[in-house]
């Protein structure tokens, strides 16, 4: 009889804590659903909301790979892309014509003495003196400045023609990304870049290689 007395005590003893800990440590009801978390990636940016840079237009395809090559070894690599466009051509001219080659030689001197280089034309009306022959405008008026500084008479001319000129353009980035690229590309100079709104091609543009000669 002690025996058992012991071992309904214990039993007892051994309820008394799992209603305890049951007690402290509820069940909770399940109904079966399991929490998953799924990631789900941001939309694709739209075209109409990517930047790119293009370079200023140059006239030579020569000039345009050289650049290509300094901006390769900065970890930059556009294309370079030939179009067809209208041109606006400023030169400065001499206002004189010369009879022989003298003369038009001894003029050179005189604007050689004022810091200004001339090339020599010649025509049915005679012996002329070039002074210069811009496209770019911000060229055209360094030596508009020059040529006013000195103490000899000149002219400007200006035509339009269409030509074909290079760009070097840059693949289509976020604006923040666009930033950086027109960055790196003003501190190589000769570049000129701007930014804009990217906009599918429309034959406007064609690609000349990707390759550097």
């Amino acid at each position: 009889m002690r025996l058992i007395r012991r071992v309904v005590i214990v039993l007892l003893l051994i309820a008394c804590a799992v209603l305890a800990w049951m007690a402290w440590n509820p069940i909770l009801p399940s109904n079966g659903a399991r929490s998953v978390r799924v990631m789900v990636p941001p939309p694709p940016e739209r075209l109409d909301q990517r930047w790119q840079v293009v370079s200023r237009r140059m006239m030579r395809e020569e000039d345009a790979r050289q650049i290509k090559r300094q901006l390769a070894a900065v970890g930059l690599h556009p294309k370079v892309v030939a179009s067809r466009e209208q041109v606006q051509w400023t030169g400065f001219v001499d206002p004189y014509s010369y009879p022989s080659v003298a003369a038009s030689v001894e003029a050179q001197a005189r604007w050689q003495q004022q810091g200004v280089v001339s090339t020599v034309l010649h025509d049915d009306g005679g012996y002329h003196l070039l002074l210069g022959r811009f496209f770019s405008p911000r060229e055209a008026e360094g030596q508009r400045r020059r040529l006013a500084a000195t103490s000899l008479p000149w002219r400007a001319q200006s035509h339009t023609e269409m030509a074909v000129v290079w760009r070097l353009v840059f693949p289509p980035q976020s604006k923040q990304d666009a930033e950086v690229t027109w960055r790196l590309a003003q501190q190589q100079g000769g570049v000129e870049p701007v930014m804009r709104r990217y906009a599918p091609p429309v034959d406007r543009y064609t690609a000349v290689g990707s390759g550097a000669r």
